[in-house]
């Protein structure tokens, strides 16, 4: 049952919207998929707009009728908590849709728990990715996203040679 995660603090900035628009080709080609997006909004944005985000996304996983496949974890996670859902994941993914994103301590912890990683490629996914440490996707692309999931998780082999690869780096 493939386990993918999204973490972190939420923002319009994170691409979240692609990450859930890829889920009905991969729950069709890999129907025990789950996607878990786990984190609060920023603060900073959640006293500029509110929650406006995360219902857009609610909304989204609605209208794509993705629900049970879904799921967010809508608090901030102490680090033992945290650890508990990368250990548990297989993939994680990190979809900003700017590439000038400088960093991603999230995928920084993701390659260390040797998990699988597609991201866009913004800098540091670029450097850290790198040699088949992981999968880079083009921005803003669902689809992108899910054909990089559902290529990594019909092949055991690939997936665990990615694994191997990226807990080495991290």
């Amino acid at each position: 049952d493939p386990l993918l995660l999204s973490a972190g603090l939420m923002g319009p900035g994170k691409g979240l919207e692609y990450v859930i628009g890829a889920m009905p080709q991969i729950a069709k080609a890999l129907p025990k998929a789950k996607l878990y997006i786990v984190g609060q909004t920023h603060p900073h944005i959640l006293r500029e707009s509110g929650d406006e985000y995360r219902q857009k996304l609610v909304d989204l996983v609605k209208k794509l009728r993705v629900s049970r496949f879904v799921t967010f974890v809508n608090r901030y996670l102490e680090d033992d908590e945290l650890r508990r859902y990368f250990l548990a994941a297989d993939f994680f993914v990190s979809a900003y849709p700017n590439t000038q994103q400088p960093t991603s301590g999230t995928l920084a912890y993701a390659l260390g728990a040797g998990k699988i990683c597609v991201a866009t490629p913004y800098h540091y996914a670029r450097e850290a990715l790198g040699d088949g440490r992981g999968l880079l996707v083009e921005p803003r692309n669902s689809d992108a996203i899910a054909e990089a999931v559902i290529r990594v998780g019909r092949d055991p082999e690939f997936a665990l040679n990615m694994r191997k690869l990226a807990y080495q780096k991290g």
